[in-house]
Formats: structure tokens, C-alpha cells, sequence
């Protein structure tokens, strides 16, 4: 069917998959750590999952998602009957609802140089996409109005990605691409001044923490360009032949700063996130389809997990999926740190993991159910397969959560999320 891309690349075998291996160790790690229900007495049950409230939550999403589904398979009945519609399918979770990114949508030049301004804005963005919240208790932190600055510090996601926009945008008038701000030289030699000085009037008054390691970063980036892509960010495209696991697999083994891994503190078990390489290759995605066409596409990107970060356990919490015990739940909520690769934060990262790869399950199971009720051939119920893998994906339900979570926060009605100093989320 029409639905299927042609020439696709075999499935990347699943012991090389960066993605199987993050959903394999955090299953693990769940498996290891965490039962439902858990008991305040009981230390090793730090963060659960709650079964009944993950149902509940699907039955709430899946009402969303059938109208959307619904109009797919009637437009892909009609392509293979001859009436054709040249409209482009529905999302029913956005991935640019607010127009925070850059698309190169107004640059003068040709597709091709659109899509490698589109695609190294991506990576800029995704490369230093981690700790937005202040940290007023740093060394760093000299004088008084340093720390008051950063304590009354209201930057988030999105600052960061409308002032590298701005960046994006400020030179699109020359199609040189040796003057294009993200260009990899002009990555490779960043230093701390030439950020801050080309960041400062899009930030509205708000700071960047860590900025010496996100300057680091941004190095790292324009070197591993120039030196295994010839300075050119969509021959890694090409090269993942748009295969989702291989392109988190390429962006890992050519940056290390992308590689999100811990081991287990009372196991000594490896765990993986890859939070920043997945959610790379989930923008990517998006940005060149917005780019080029929707006959840009992607396969594989069913297998990309979650973007385990702050916003969707904190969302999760709110709706009773993920439990905590009694000591973390007051840690959260009193704003005090949960340390990088404790039980505690591999606790909740590996819990919102399993649990939006279930939620992934429920909705197509409930979706697929509904569906089926007008169903009159075999090859319309493979066709509902079809597009339940390519919509309902852990990478929908993670845009879907992520902005639901922000909605609540900005309304001020859920609890803190968790703050770990961290350069991986």
C-alpha cells in the first residue's frame, strides 16, 4: 500500500539498536526495582508504576486520536481506489504546535541548502537541550546578583529554541553557507564570549546555565561534522537512510555527549536513555518533512522510546501513572536535588520509559478496537496496523505529554518535577 516506503533499509538488528537496548535495560531495571504497589517501608520501590491509572490514561488519549486515525484510512482507501487526495495526512500531535523551530521555511536557496540549515539547527538545539532550571548554588555563583539572577530564572525549552531560531534566521538573506551561524566551523569554534554575545539579545533577560559545557558541546558537534561528514549534516541523514535507530546509533558513536548512560548503583547492570539522540532524530524528522514534503519519510521511528527528562514524569505523576515512595515525593516537592545516576533518578527515568512504552500499547489496543467495529476487509485491518505503528508511537505520546505537561505547569497545577544536574536532559 501507499502507506509502505519504498527501498527502505532491512530493520537494524535489535542488539545494535540504541533504541531496543534503552527500552531493554530500563524494562530491566523496572523488573529489578520497582513493583506495584509499593509501601513507604520499602526501599527499593522508589518509583512505581501504577497499571490501573496507565489504563485510565490511555482511555482518556485514545478518543483524541481515533478521528485522526479514522480520516488516514479513508484517505488511504481512496488512493488505492484512483481518487488520489493530494492533502497531506493529519497529526494528531503536533511537533512544532507552538512555531518555537527553525525551518529554513523563508530561506531563499535551494531545497537542498534548506534542508542542511534545517538539519544543523536540529542538532545545534538538541546538542545543549538539558537543564533549563537555575542553579543558584553553584561555585559559579560569586556575588549576589549572580545568584539572585539565576534564582529568579524562568528559562525554559522554549527560549532556547525561539533565540536559536533567531540565530537561524538572521543571515537568511545570503545563501553563503560559510556565514550561516550554525554552520559546523562555526560550531567547532565557538568559545563562551561569541555564545553569549550571540545569544544575549534573544534571550529576554533570561540566563543559560553551564554555558562553558554547552559551548564544549557545540565544539564537539562542528568537529564530528567536519571531520566524519565532511562538514555537511545531511550526508549523517543520508548515511541513516532515514532509518530512526540507525540515525540515534550515528549520532551516538560520532558524539559523546549524546551518549545518556549510567549503570545501576546495587546492581552494576548498564542502563541506557539516549534522551537527547532520540528526540534529535524525532526533530529531524519532523523539520525536513517541513522542509521538503511528506514524501520525506522515516522508517523505524516506532522503535524510538520516550524522551526521558523532567516534564512528562512530572506529568505522569500528575495523572497517578508513576507513584513515588514518601522520601522522594517530598524531595521533588521541597525542590531539593535528586543526584545524577542515584537509584532515585534512574528510578523515575526507567519508570517513564516502560510506562509510555505500555501507554503506546493501551492506546493502539483501545484505538485499534474501535476501529475495527466498521472493518469489512483483511486488507483494511492491515491497514489500520499500518498506521497505528507510523501514528501512535512513543514519539507522538511523548509530544502529546510533554505539551500537556507544559500547559499544566504554566497553569501552576502540578507539583515540581525532579532536578538532576545533569548535561543529558
Amino acid at each position: 500500500m501507499s502507506h509502505t516506503v519504498k527501498h527502505a533499509i532491512k530493520r537494524f538488528p535489535m542488539e545494535m539498536s540504541p533504541c531496543y537496548n534503552v527500552l531493554r535495560t530500563c524494562r530491566a531495571f523496572v523488573k529489578d526495582h520497582n513493583s506495584y504497589p509499593s509501601t513507604s517501608n520499602d526501599p527499593i520501590n522508589i518509583a512505581t508504576i501504577d497499571p490501573q491509572a496507565l489504563q485510565r490514561l490511555g482511555e482518556q488519549i485514545a478518543p483524541q486520536i481515533y478521528s485522526t486515525i479514522k480520516s488516514d484510512i479513508a484517505r488511504e482507501t481512496k488512493k488505492e481506489s484512483g481518487d488520489a487526495s493530494n492533502k497531506d495526512s493529519t497529526t494528531w500531535a503536533e511537533w512544532d504546535e507552538e512555531g518555537w523551530h527553525y525551518t529554513a521555511a523563508n530561506f531563499q536557496g535551494s531545497i537542498a541548502e534548506r534542508k542542511e540549515r534545517a538539519t544543523l539547527y536540529i542538532l545545534a538545539l538538541d546538542a545543549i537541550n538539558f537543564c533549563f532550571w537555575p542553579h543558584p548554588s553553584s561555585p559559579s555563583f560569586h556575588t549576589q546578583q549572580q545568584h539572585a539572577q539565576f534564582e529568579n530564572n524562568t528559562l525554559e525549552y522554549d527560549h532556547l529554541a525561539i533565540a536559536l531560531r533567531k540565530l537561524a534566521e538572521q543571515d537568511e538573506g545570503d545563501t553563503s553557507s560559510s556565514t550561516y551561524f550554525f554552520s559546523p566551523k562555526n560550531l567547532a569554534t565557538m568559545t563562551v564570549a561569541q555564545f553569549e554575545k550571540a545569544t544575549e539579545p534573544y534571550l529576554q533577560n533570561h540566563s543559560i546555565p553551564n554555558i562553558e559545557e554547552r559551548v564544549r558541546l557545540w565544539n564537539e558537534l562542528g568537529y564530528g561534522l567536519l571531520t566524519h561528514f565532511q562538514g555537511q549534516a545531511m550526508n549523517l541523514i543520508e548515511q541513516s537512510q532515514r532509518h530512526g535507530p540507525k540515525c540515534v546509533s550515528l549520532i551516538l558513536s560520532t558524539f559523546p555527549g549524546f551518549r545518556d548512560e549510567s549503570v545501576c548503583p546495587r546492581t552494576g547492570k548498564w542502563i541506557c536513555f539516549y534522551k537527547r539522540a532520540q528526540i534529535a532524530v524525532g526533530d529531524l524528522r519532523q523539520a525536513l518533512g517541513e522542509v521538503n514534503d511528506s514524501s520525506y519519510q522515516w522508517t523505524g521511528m516506532d522503535e524510538l522510546t520516550t524522551f526521558a527528562d523532567y516534564r512528562v514524569p512530572q506529568l505522569l505523576r500528575h495523572v497517578g501513572v508513576l507513584d513515588y515512595c514518601s522520601t522522594l515525593a517530598a524531595q521533588i516537592d521541597e525542590g531539593i536535588e535528586i543526584p545524577c545516576n542515584s537509584m532515585e533518578e534512574l528510578s523515575i527515568r526507567a519508570s517513564t520509559v516502560v510506562a509510555v512504552d505500555s501507554l503506546v500499547s493501551v492506546v493502539r489496543s483501545i484505538v485499534k478496537s474501535q476501529m475495527m467495529m466498521n472493518v469489512e476487509t483483511a486488507h483494511e485491518s492491515s491497514s489500520i496496523d499500518a498506521i497505528l505503528f507510523d501514528k501512535v508511537t512513543a514519539v507522538t505520546l511523548d509530544w502529546y505529554l510533554w505539551q500537556e505537561g507544559e500547559k499544566l505547569q504554566q497553569q501552576g497545577k502540578m507539583k515540581p518535577h525532579h532536578k538532576t544536574r545533569t548535561i543529558f536532559y
